[in-house]
């Protein structure tokens, strides 16, 4: 990699680079995305006071095409947002913070799952960036502990979207989460 030359803050190819870099990242914040949505599962079945394993974190890989398109929407949108500053991201974050349960829970195509998070959320945009800005404050100071503690305070974040969810939808129907293949659908 080229150094900068004196007087030069960044490489002269970093922009480049980092444009190269981006759908990789937006790839991979997709799949985050869709293991977050297994995390939020395990908080929201953990609410509703049904047992829960290690194997639940896999339940909404069984709507794994539609999780991943969501996520990659979600992520797209984040990362234009960011570019334009740190608060516009945090705001779309909050907007769309329902998406993936909304996907897995309500068997919502990835569209009408962001849809749905945006105007769900629209009112109490504030209130709910104030609480993820909290909620990534404690995974930052995991990060800070040798970043052994991230393990810790990851699962955080999806407990607080999981808890907020429940209180917007608390008589949502939950067959889709428990829902094996080939069972049919509930009347």
């Amino acid at each position: 990699m080229p150094r900068p030359t004196p007087g030069q803050l960044l490489p002269p190819d970093y922009w480049t680079r980092s444009l190269m870099v981006l759908p990789l990242n937006i790839l991979a914040s997709a799949f985050h995305f869709c293991l977050n949505a297994g995390m939020m599962e395990i908080a929201l079945r953990k609410q509703e006071g049904t047992a829960t394993n290690v194997g639940d974190l896999f339940v909404p890989f069984r709507r794994f095409g539609q999780l991943y398109m969501a996520g990659l929407i979600y992520s797209t949108i984040l990362t234009v947002a960011m570019v334009f500053l740190c608060l516009p991201g945090l705001i779309a974050m909050a907007l769309l913070a329902f998406t993936p349960i909304l996907v897995v829970r309500q068997g919502l195509n990835a569209f009408d799952a962001i849809r749905l998070s945006y105007q769900t959320l629209q009112k109490d945009v504030w209130m709910m960036t104030g609480v993820l800005v909290l909620a990534l404050l404690a995974t930052f100071v995991g990060v800070c502990a040798c970043c052994v503690g991230v393990l810790f305070t990851f699962p955080i974040f999806s407990a607080t979207v999981a808890v907020i969810y429940y209180s917007f939808f608390p008589s949502q129907p939950q067959w889709h989460s428990t829902m094996q293949p080939g069972m049919p659908s509930p009347p």
